[in-house]
């Protein structure tokens, strides 16, 4: 479907609605239709890299194993977990995963994968159940430590675990891949894949679990086809369109100056909201006909403009251009970060802006196989070590 900015501007925001829902069902259409992936036959050692693997593997060429793309979960166990079954079951995992098999190394000055026939995953087990001391602090320092580890493409292991026993009923289970070869839904699949196999080893004594029906590789050489030059110059003109005017640094008001060079240095604070007020949001999605992330996007991206004062405000957000379905038991770097850009209108009500922002992020989801790094080149936007490209934060 193309989109026309120009005519797009002069829709009222029913109406903007309406092209909204029109392009969700043409997406959710394409998708049900779409054959779906299938696995490739033959030998299944080297092979090319997604466009945003090779992103990732270039800037592991000028800073190597930095830890900055090491993803990483953690989860508690209350019960008892049998050490051997645990072993077993994680590197029952590993084989039914290609990609955390998966190795990066150059042919020829271009990146290439190597599928692995065995690779053992980085392992690690502390046994802390007569530790007289903080064992929280302990627990901490181990988890901050396993975040921090370098992880080696070329080399591997890609992904590390740890088993922390705390007590015969408490343990915890930290996880660390490179985002190369994974993402924030791979990592609960890797977990929920693990489970699934100590419950089999444990109860049956045997795996009953059936071979994937495609892998990570599969995936990439069905994107890598299917992003001709027709497509790529239909995708790239709705960017251009969209992204034409000047992308100015995000002006908030810093208590120092800026640094040259980002230094990456972010925290995560946790917030349990209250059930009513969840009810309260969950009303106004179903009156303005949005989603509780478009909603949480419309209220972040209000907050910016208030801060800085900036009506363009432009946020990054991470899509995966697969059906659900095909995602619940894959393990890769499926998501690309898509940039949706809006205008804040104080003249506006706050239905009306979120029916916009909908409009804005379905032509995004319509559009978001452009990788990052391409549309980042091909709007010609100089990189700065010191901001973001595009979203300029």
């Amino acid at each position: 479907m193309e989109i026309n900015q120009e005519r797009i501007k002069k829709l009222s925001s029913q109406k903007l609605s309406l092209l909204a829902e029109t392009l969700k069902a043409k997406t959710l259409r394409e998708k049900t239709d779409s054959p779906g992936i299938t696995a490739i036959e033959g030998s299944r050692t080297e092979w090319p890299l997604s466009f945003n693997q090779e992103r990732l593997w270039f800037f592991d060429q000028m800073v190597p194993s930095d830890p900055l793309y090491n993803l990483s979960i953690v989860v508690k166990v209350k019960g008892y977990l049998k050490h051997d079954v645990l072993i077993k079951s994680i590197y029952a995992t590993v084989e039914r995963h290609e990609v955390l098999r998966t190795t990066f190394s150059s042919r020829d000055g271009r990146p290439v994968q190597i599928i692995q026939p065995k690779l053992e995953p980085g392992f690690s087990y502390h046994d802390i159940r007569d530790y007289e001391g903080d064992k929280k602090l302990y627990v901490n320092n181990v988890l901050n430590k396993e975040v921090q580890k370098p992880i080696d493409l070329e080399n591997g292991p890609l992904v590390h675990l740890c088993f922390i026993q705390v007590g015969e009923q408490e343990s915890y289970l930290p996880c660390v891949a490179h985002h190369i070869i994974s993402d924030g839904l791979s990592m609960a699949v890797l977990f929920k894949d693990v489970w699934r196999v100590y419950g089999e080893l444990e109860n049956k004594g045997k795996l009953t679990t059936r071979p994937l029906a495609f892998q990570h590789i599969d995936y990439i050489m069905q994107l890598r086809k299917s992003f001709t030059r027709k497509r790529r110059e239909r995708l790239l003109t709705y960017w251009k369109q969209r992204l034409v005017v000047e992308l100015p640094v995000l002006a908030l008001s810093l208590d120092k100056p800026r640094k040259h060079q980002k230094a990456n240095a972010g925290e995560a604070f946790q917030r349990r909201l209250p059930p009513e007020f969840i009810d309260k949001l969950n009303a106004l999605c179903k009156a303005a006909s949005v989603s509780l992330y478009t909603l949480l996007l419309g209220a972040f991206k209000i907050l910016l403009h208030t801060y800085t004062g900036q009506s363009y405000v432009i946020v990054g957000s991470s899509f995966a251009n697969l059906k659900k379905s095909e995602l619940n038991d894959q393990i890769g770097f499926y998501v690309n970060a898509v940039p949706i850009r809006s205008k804040i209108q104080r003249n506006l009500t706050i239905r009306e802006f979120l029916k916009e922002l909908n409009f804005n992020v379905m032509c995004a989801r319509e559009h978001q196989d452009v990788p990052f790094n391409i549309l980042v080149d091909e709007l010609g936007i100089l990189r700065d070590a010191a901001v973001s490209p595009i979203t300029r934060d």
